[in-house]
C-alpha cells in the first residue's frame, strides 16, 4: 500500500467517524487490546460513565458474537476467517459494527 493510499483510506475513516477499526483474525488477545484501547478512548475523552459502560457493552457482545461464529465454522480459506469491527462515532452517537 503506498503513502498515499494509505492516506486516502484515513481521510476516509476520519469523515466518517471511525475512532477504532479491526480488520483480521479475530482472537482473544486482539478483542481483548481492542477493548482495552476502547475503554481508555472512552475515559480519556471524559465521556458519561453510562454511555462509556453501553459502548463498551456493545462492542463486547459483537466481538463474542464474532468470535463464537468463527469458532462454529471449519473455513477452507484463512481469508474466510477473518473478521471486521469497527466502532466510531455519528451524529453524537456510537456506532458499533461488525462481521464476518
Amino acid at each position: 500500500m503506498t503513502p498515499d493510499q494509505l492516506a486516502r483510506i484515513r481521510e476516509e475513516i476520519t469523515r466518517e467517524g471511525v475512532m477504532i477499526c479491526f480488520n483480521g483474525a479475530f482472537v482473544h488477545s486482539i478483542i481483548e487490546e481492542i477493548g482495552n484501547a476502547l475503554r481508555r478512548y472512552l475515559e480519556d475523552n471524559e465521556e458519561k460513565k453510562g454511555a462509556a459502560l453501553d459502548v463498551f457493552s456493545v462492542y463486547i457482545e459483537q466481538a463474542q458474537n464474532v468470535r463464537n461464529y468463527l469458532a462454529r465454522r471449519s473455513f477452507a480459506d484463512a481469508a474466510h476467517a477473518n473478521a471486521i469491527i469497527i466502532i466510531g462515532r455519528r451524529a453524537e452517537k456510537y456506532v458499533v459494527s461488525s462481521g464476518n
